[in-house]
């Protein structure tokens, strides 16, 4: 029997392989659908696609973005996940989220396995395809930042633990997997930590008579494939003396930086739910109310009659981040959305998990078609708002659009450009035009002013009054003595050719 005759049976015995093969091409092309014209390139987006030149130039990062906390890392895994699509693309920012969309896309299944054994294959097909409309899924996919590759690595990790049940060494994979998920989204992964180790202690072959399966041979592995991923911060500890280490200290002991569990108490639920809501839901419209209903079906899910180990560890992966985010005071109190943006995908799965509940009762099963038709509405609903290029002023193409008519505006070739952007380096566009430059697709253009005479001013409206003085000050020495032209718009972009 020939492999291809092989793999054609092993098809024809397992269609969900088909459809999630439909879905995943339907993932991809809801993804790539003008993306040029709705991505978002901004400092974080420039700042690595910086990196991402030096790396592939021959400079080996050992760490990858900062973490909140000012000498805290990430681990480098982001760089070296997009560095295929940086490369393949000659340094495009579209080329290496389109390498980012494909990649996270691929993964899709990993969440038919991961909920396979909870639901059953035909409710895991369904989450499957809920989470192709899922605004969270698109949206990371389309975002070049470490937190889209959590849902990735975390499904990994989940999907080869439930493998490790029937082939222990399977939890070599998965705790290298976490490892990697670590370096995507810090503090989030964290939250997982506990129920995955609980996980694990459960099912240590303590003894000869032990009905657990994971020997200390597996163990000992496991725990080499998780250090593994710990090498390149190590290596980063040893070369700058401990950085990492003394900044950690440094932070959590400066009490001047803490905020109080009162403060995170009366904004984090508020901001949780919200969150929450929009990535699932697409809207934030009486988020209140579907937050409650969230838990009342998580509720639902954890009831199910004989709920398999796989469903239990689901549900309280979706639990715990949820109640560890209200102690969270990290980042000086602050809570940024992409903490949680994540959590769409074990939202989805635990959301299922109840579908697949009442769907076992007839007399529920109304109430179950009824949330599937409603989340078709809110992907629609989504969709009129998000796929529309109108919709979107702050993208790539936007400040593209501005570099090349700033050039344009000159009259000589060497006038400079002088950009604001609120409380941050304008990187971005300093990526953009060296691209476009160096592909032959604009004139190269000089950044900052040095007494010349005739110059470009591209600014970005600012946020929140310290920015906003900032920008006046900013705005109003630029315009000092100098004969300035209508500013022209592009989104949220402004350009202005001024001349002394």
């Amino acid at each position: 029997m020939t492999s291809d005759t092989t793999w054609l049976t092993w098809l024809k015995t397992r269609p969900h392989w088909w459809w999630l093969g439909v879905l995943v091409v339907l993932a991809l092309s809801l993804r790539l659908y003008h993306f040029r014209e709705l991505m978002i390139f901004t400092y974080d987006q420039g700042r690595d696609m910086y990196v991402l030149q030096q790396i592939s130039r021959g400079d080996i990062k050992l760490v990858g973005p900062t973490t909140g906390l000012p000498g805290v890392f990430l681990g480098p895994f982001f760089y070296y996940a997009l560095l295929p699509g940086f490369i393949l693309s000659g340094g495009s920012p579209f080329g290496t989220v389109i390498w980012q969309m494909t990649v996270i896309t691929l993964g899709l299944p990993l969440l038919y396995l991961v909920l396979k054994p909870a639901v059953g294959k035909h409710w895991a097909l369904i989450a499957a395809a809920l989470m192709v409309l899922a605004p969270g899924s698109i949206e990371e996919a389309r975002v070049m930042w470490n937190p889209s590759w959590t849902v990735m690595t975390l499904l990994t990790t989940l999907a080869c633990l439930w493998q490790s049940r029937r082939q222990p060494w399977w939890l070599t994979a998965s705790a290298l997997a976490f490892g990697l998920c670590l370096q995507t989204e810090l503090a989030y992964a964290i939250f997982m930590a506990p129920v995955l180790g609980i996980w694990v202690l459960s099912q240590i072959k303590w003894s000869n008579k032990s009905q657990g399966i994971y020997t200390w041979q597996v163990l000992a592995a496991s725990v080499v494939a998780l250090g593994l991923t710990l090498i390149p911060q190590l290596l980063f500890e040893v070369k700058y003396d401990g950085l990492i280490t003394r900044s950690l200290i440094k932070e959590m002991g400066d009490t001047t930086k803490q905020v109080a569990l009162s403060q995170v108490w009366a904004d984090r639920p508020s901001a949780m739910a919200k969150e929450m809501v929009r990535v699932v839901t697409g809207t934030t419209v009486n988020y209140q109310w579907w937050w409650l209903g969230f838990w009342l079906m998580g509720a639902w899910a954890i009831t199910r009659p004989k709920l398999s180990p796989e469903a239990k560890t689901l549900w309280w992966l979706w639990a715990l981040p949820l109640f560890g985010f209200m102690w969270h005071r990290g980042n000086y109190g602050y809570f940024f959305n992409y903490y949680l943006s994540p959590h769409y995908a074990l939202t989805l799965a635990v959301l299922v998990m109840a579908l697949a509940n009442w769907w076992q009762n007839r007399r529920w099963r109304w109430l179950a078609g009824t949330i599937l038709v409603l989340y078709l509405g809110f992907f629609v609903r989504y969709a009129k708002a998000n796929f529309t290029i109108a919709n979107f002023e702050y993208t790539a193409a936007k400040q593209i659009e501005a570099l090349r008519v700033a050039r344009q505006l000159t009259a000589s070739p060497t006038a400079p450009i002088e950009v604001f952007v609120p409380n941050l380096v304008p990187v971005a566009y300093q990526y953009l035009s060296e691209w476009l430059s160096r592909t032959g697709q604009a004139e190269p253009i000089d950044f900052g002013l040095n007494g010349q005479s005739e110059y470009i001013l591209i600014h970005e409206p600012p946020i929140g009054d310290g920015s906003r003085k900032a920008f006046e000050e900013w705005y109003q020495g630029h315009h000092q003595g100098a004969v300035c032209q209508p500013p022209l718009k592009f989104g949220i972009t402004t350009v202005e050719h001024c001349q002394r």
